[in-house]
């Protein structure tokens, strides 16, 4: 048995006009193309460039391999320890374990009580989502 309001649909359809499409459709799309074809030659661009920096980083993981097995010394000794990036991190973290371990706040070491704040803002964070949670399911 048919349904009146598919029967309904397919009169109305069938009696919808016939619709030219406008004049500028034929340049937009055109244009479109274009648009596509200049994506697609940056894109081969990108991954060419893409390409070039996974070798790069390639041959510096061939390099480090080899330097450390042809002179291991050589490249933990000098070039680990002594690199600035090394030297800094190695300061901030001697300036941060005396800040956090000789520091005091109500007698207490600043990492006792940095600990117990990240620890209190987490369970206040999982009582919030589970607050949510909950109202989320309540129906209306």
């Amino acid at each position: 048995m048919l349904d009146p309001q598919d029967d309904w649909l397919s009169q109305e359809l069938k009696a919808l006009p016939d619709v030219e499409a406008p004049k500028t459709v034929v340049p937009r799309v055109l244009e479109e193309v274009r648009r596509y074809e200049n994506r697609t030659l940056t894109r081969w661009r990108q991954r060419l460039l893409g390409g070039a920096r996974t070798a790069g980083l390639g041959v510096a993981v061939v390099l480090m391999v080899w330097l450390s097995l042809l002179n291991p010394e050589k490249l933990a000794g000098e070039v680990l320890t002594n690199h600035p990036v090394f030297r800094l991190w190695e300061a901030l973290m001697t300036t941060l374990q005396a800040l956090l371990w000789q520091r005091a706040l109500y007698q207490q070491p600043l990492l006792v009580i940095v600990a117990f704040l990240a620890f209190t803002s987490c369970l206040a964070c999982l009582a919030a989502a589970a607050a949510v949670l909950r109202l989320s399911r309540v129906r209306t």
